[in-house]
């Protein structure tokens, strides 16, 4: 994907600094997990006031959710798919602001977490024992789990909060200075609550679940490219995105993008010795 970045950039020199992919612990906002974009943006910032000629800052994104969790706990399986993104930003002196509005809960870390294999609990051989805990989940302490109703009632009640408070912080009109809502794609069930929540045109929210499930950090920017591909290469496209996810964490961030080079995705379906894995517990 970065090759066919570099391949149309201009032949300036290039000053630049790759993110190697991150899966842990914070998620700020889901297409900057950890603030990678954030990071970029700062470092595209700083060298420019040092007089570089010319900088590229990337921000390299991915989640292998299904890998992270127990391919027997039918609780989160059928949610999520494993994605990796690439985002190439240049310092522009005539580009608009890029503003971003980030919180995180920390007391609420238990409803979405890996209980082992950190520093509060390092992996032992323990840490792979299976448990059956009724209902088709079945895992292990070093797998991803996920509680559905804390997650949701979280999902559902700050995230809308927060972007009703950063229109209304920095004079954003939703109907006439956003051309699209970029939702993290956690379960349609999420995302329609926010929608209806919102009072957003259905026209101007695209999903991509339906197809890909829930990226994790790589959901905002796989939809980019997924839905908005001929849009974003061809125009000046106005976004507002809103992502959440463990921590607990969300953010809302609004950028305007002038034409950009957008690399069509590839979709791999999942393996057939994890489809017969799910199977067993009959999904």
């Amino acid at each position: 994907m970065l090759d066919a970045f570099y391949d149309n950039l201009p032949g300036e020199k290039l000053f630049h600094v790759l993110y190697r992919l991150e899966f842990a612990f914070f998620h700020p906002f889901g297409i900057f997990r950890h603030g990678q974009l954030v990071d970029a943006v700062l470092y595209v910032a700083v060298h420019e006031r040092r007089q570089v000629l010319h900088v590229i800052a990337d921000a390299v994104v991915g989640d292998t959710a299904l890998r992270m969790g127990s391919m027997k706990d039918k609780s989160r399986v059928p949610l999520f798919g494993d994605c990796g993104t690439a985002i190439a930003l240049e310092y522009d002196e005539t580009a608009s602001d890029i503003v971003v509005d980030f919180h995180t809960y920390g007391k609420g870390y238990e409803a979405l977490m890996t209980p082992h294999g950190g520093f509060r609990h390092p992996a032992t051989p323990a840490s792979f024992e299976y448990e059956d805990f009724g209902n088709g989940i079945v895992r292990a302490p070093i797998h991803t789990l996920i509680n559905g109703m804390n997650v949701f009632s979280f999902a559902i009640s700050r995230p809308p909060k927060s972007v009703e408070a950063f229109l209304d912080d920095y004079k954003i009109n939703r109907e006439t200075d956003i051309d699209y809502f970029l939702i993290h794609q956690a379960n349609k069930m999420i995302v329609d609550r926010i929608v209806k929540k919102l009072k957003l045109p259905k026209e101007k929210v695209p999903y991509n679940l339906e197809e890909f499930g829930n990226l994790g950090g790589a959901s905002i920017p796989s939809l980019m490219v997924s839905r908005l591909r001929e849009r974003l290469m061809q125009e000046e496209t106005t976004l507002l995105m809103s992502s959440f996810g463990l921590g607990l964490s969300w953010g809302t961030m609004w950028m305007k993008t002038k034409p950009m080079i957008a690399v069509s995705y590839k979709h791999t379906q999942m393996p057939t010795s994890a489809l017969v894995e799910i199977s067993v517990v009959d999904l």
